[in-house]
This record gives structure tokens, C-alpha cells and sequence, in this order.
């Protein structure tokens, strides 16, 4: 109910500045942008899941993110393409005409060359996990232990079935591949802050 409340109460505060935008005659004219970096969990899909950080499963990692424009999106589409939080400024630059500088890992989701890809994810309380999501796959590992999920989202979108042990190969490429994205993401990170210094 507290959750509930919070997500009312976020929608009046967006719908006061809209109608703000709206007095003022420059709706037509901006760009609005919303949305968050993790989904929540009540312990509705399993049982042990609650809040944000202590899973991987789609409750925990799934978010959103709206766009509204007038002249842009002159009527209402929902997409549900995988994608991730980097992707969010490389859209917004190509929605307004701009460039990217700094190189953030994402791609622009509206561009007409935008292609689905693997788009990986993790959780730094412990238990350390990462995972993965390959078109209707869903790859969950812990990066310290031997735990393993596989999920087939297109039959099992609440994750309730663990397939990984009837994919033992296809469970061990996804590990590989999350280990060295991990391995990735901190060099850039390393990186990025040494050229900030």
C-alpha cells in the first residue's frame, strides 16, 4: 500500500508539471523523460523476494522508461524491448538532434539500425549475482558461488521453472559471458575515472 501510494503520488507531482508545461504553452515543445533503475518485489512471485537488491528475477530488474512529446509521439505505443539503462542517453541525444561525446555503452532505441542484443545486469549486495537476458533466455549466476538459474521467458515469464539443468552448456556460455562483461564494466569504469582525474 506505502508503494502504491509513492507511485500515486510521483504521478500527481508528473501531472502537475505537465499541466505547468501545458499554462505556460511550451508543452508542444518539450521532451518528457521518466524512469527508474530497478523494478520492486513483495514476495508475490517467490517467496523470499522482497524489495530490490536481493534477486535477479524480472520483478527486481524490469523498469521503465516513458517518453512524451507532442510534435515526437503524437499517439500512445507501448514497446517491450529489452534493453538497459544505458541505452536512455543515447535516445535522448538522438531525440533532440545531439551527439554523444563520451561513449556510454548504450545504443539510441529508436534509431531504424537499433537490433536486440544480449543485455546483461548484476546486483553487488550480497550475494554478488549477475545475469543475462538473450532473447527469451534469462541467465542468473552468482559470481562468487555455484548457483545457476536458466529461465525460458517466452513459456515462464515469472520465472517459476529453472531449466539450467536441462542446459548445462548453453548455462556455462552465459556464465563465460557475464564474467567477462563484469570484467569489462569495471575496466571502463577504471577507466572512465582516470580520464575524469
Amino acid at each position: 500500500a506505502q508503494y502504491r501510494r509513492a507511485v500515486h503520488y510521483v504521478d500527481s507531482v508528473l501531472g502537475a508539471v505537465v499541466e505547468h508545461l501545458r499554462a505556460k504553452g511550451v508543452l508542444d515543445d518539450t521532451l518528457i523523460v521518466a524512469t527508474g533503475d530497478h523494478g520492486e518485489a513483495f514476495g508475490e512471485r517467490h517467496a523470499d523476494n522482497a524489495v530490490h537488491k536481493n534477486h535477479l528475477y524480472e520483478e527486481n530488474v524490469r523498469t521503465f522508461l516513458l517518453l512524451s512529446s507532442p510534435k515526437v509521439f503524437p499517439s500512445a505505443s507501448v514497446d517491450h524491448r529489452v534493453t538497459f539503462v544505458g541505452d536512455v542517453v543515447p535516445t535522448l541525444a538522438g531525440l533532440v538532434g545531439g551527439s554523444m561525446t563520451t561513449p556510454v555503452g548504450g545504443v539510441d532505441l529508436l534509431s531504424p539500425t537499433y537490433v536486440e542484443r544480449i543485455v546483461y545486469f548484476q546486483k553487488t549486495a550480497l550475494p554478488t549475482k549477475y545475469g543475462l537476458v538473450d532473447g527469451r533466455w534469462k541467465f542468473i549466476g552468482e559470481q562468487q558461488g555455484p548457483g545457476r538459474q536458466l529461465f525460458d521467458l517466452s513459456t515462464d515469464p515469472t520465472e517459476q521453472k529453472d531449466v539450467s539443468a536441462d542446459h548445462a552448456k548453453q548455462v556455462a556460455v552465459y556464465n563465460q559471458l557475464c564474467s567477462n562483461w563484469l570484467v569489462r564494466a569495471q575496466e571502463d569504469a577504471e577507466d572512465h575515472h582516470d580520464e575524469s582525474r
